[in-house]
């Protein structure tokens, strides 16, 4: 199986988010946002990917959801 990697970019407050939840999760940076894009983009298993459904490419998935989720909250005076 033929494997694809995506390069992101992220500003520096997006990068610390990433760096805490990493810390956090006692990974590395590129490992944890990896198993969060790959955990927020894997099929459920009752999923049918034929039954015709539209859906955005995996890729785009991918970054939104990564850039969308699991950042810690932000601080009020930010």
């Amino acid at each position: 199986m033929s494997r694809r990697q995506l390069n992101v970019s992220l500003s520096e407050i997006e990068y610390e988010w990433l760096l805490s939840a990493a810390e956090e999760a006692g990974e590395k940076p590129t490992r944890h946002a990896r198993n969060i894009i790959v955990e927020e983009v894997q099929p459920a298993t009752e999923t049918d990917l034929d039954s015709g459904v539209i859906a955005l490419p995996s890729w785009l998935l991918a970054v939104l959801l990564f850039l969308r989720g699991n950042r810690p909250a932000r601080d009020a005076s930010d």
